[in-house]
């Protein structure tokens, strides 16, 4: 029996994530796309004379070039894909560690003059802007997209009630909730977590198996992933 990838992120970034893990296998798994959120982008107006920004998602980079802020200003990026996004948009990629924490770390670190303004969905962790003031760094947030959630397709709700083996990459602890909401869960499921949050959120799906990836990116969780896809046995029907 075919392991089932089932990839819940939002498109495109599920697509982008399935073609990274496919290039790393020899085995092809069967491969169910049911993303548990859509991505909506608000409108918002910015501050006057922001200095630099912060930013913890690629959306939120994209979000800059949306809303006619100026190109070549100073972004701190926490991960890899939202530095590529920002200069994308025009901007001057900083990095900022990979997770909330080191990227607050990091600005604080260097004391940029402000203010900064943080571009975020409405579902975020970390208090960045209110860290960051807090510390001495003037930082202000807009909430530039919403994550609406979406109830699984009837393909993945019937890959976790079955009996083929099914993987689970969950890229944040909301998904994660919201993935185990889905139950209950017969299928034999191992889930790739992207941080020990998401894989505590996790718990609930009662799976076989929660590995946590070694950072918290998407390269990261891609490793974990085929780890996971290539550790489950091939599984043979029954005669």
């Amino acid at each position: 029996m075919t392991p089932i990838l089932l990839v819940t992120r939002p498109l495109p970034e599920a697509e982008r994530f399935v073609r990274t893990v496919m290039a790393r296998l020899a085995r092809r798994p069967q491969v169910i796309l049911s993303p548990l959120m859509d991505i909506v982008t608000l409108g918002v107006e910015t501050p006057p004379d922001v200095a630099g920004l912060v930013l913890t998602s690629a959306r939120g980079a994209e979000a800059a070039g949306r809303l006619g802020l100026p190109r070549g200003l100073s972004a701190w990026c926490v991960g890899a894909q939202t530095e590529a996004a920002a200069e994308a948009a025009g901007l001057v990629a900083l990095p900022g560690g990979g997770d909330a924490d080191a990227l607050v770390s990091r600005v604080l670190a260097a004391r940029p003059k402000g203010p900064l303004l943080h571009l975020r969905g409405a579902h975020a962790r970390g208090d960045v802007a209110a860290r960051l003031s807090a510390g001495g760094v003037e930082t202000i947030e807009r909430v530039v997209y919403d994550q609406r959630a979406r109830p699984p397709s009837d393909e993945a709700l019937a890959a976790l009630r079955g009996t083929a083996p099914v993987i689970a990459p969950v890229f944040s602890p909301r998904s994660a909730a919201l993935l185990a909401e889905a139950g209950p869960v017969r299928a034999p499921l191992a889930v790739a977590a992207i941080s020990p949050a998401a894989a505590e959120a996790a718990a609930p799906l009662g799976a076989a198996r929660i590995g946590v990836a070694d950072r918290p990116d998407g390269s990261a969780m891609a490793v974990l992933t085929c780890r996971l896809l290539e550790e489950t046995p091939q599984a043979h029907p029954s005669a």
